[in-house]
């Protein structure tokens, strides 16, 4: 993460990012700070309730609705009885 923010494009991207929606300039050491305080529990609670599998959905484009139903149902099977 580091070595990719010092290009010249991530850097003026970073400044411009940050003028244009008037938001704090984040130094390299605190996003860095920022980053280590996430909890690694928070972040599997959070994870867990965005990616459960009820509020998934899926659409798909192919020959064939079957191949799409058996991939889908494994994830979720409400999503295969709706395909």
């Amino acid at each position: 993460m580091m070595l990719a923010m010092e290009s010249t494009a991530s850097r003026m991207s970073r400044l411009g990012r940050s003028l244009i929606t008037d938001t704090e300039l984040l130094s390299l050491d605190r996003l860095s700070a920022e980053i280590d305080a996430v909890e690694p529990e928070a972040l599997a609670q959070l994870a867990g309730g965005l990616l459960a599998p009820e509020r998934l959905s899926a659409a798909g484009i192919g020959p064939s609705e079957k191949v799409f139903a058996a991939a889908v149902g494994r994830v979720n099977p409400a999503l295969a009885l709706a395909a």
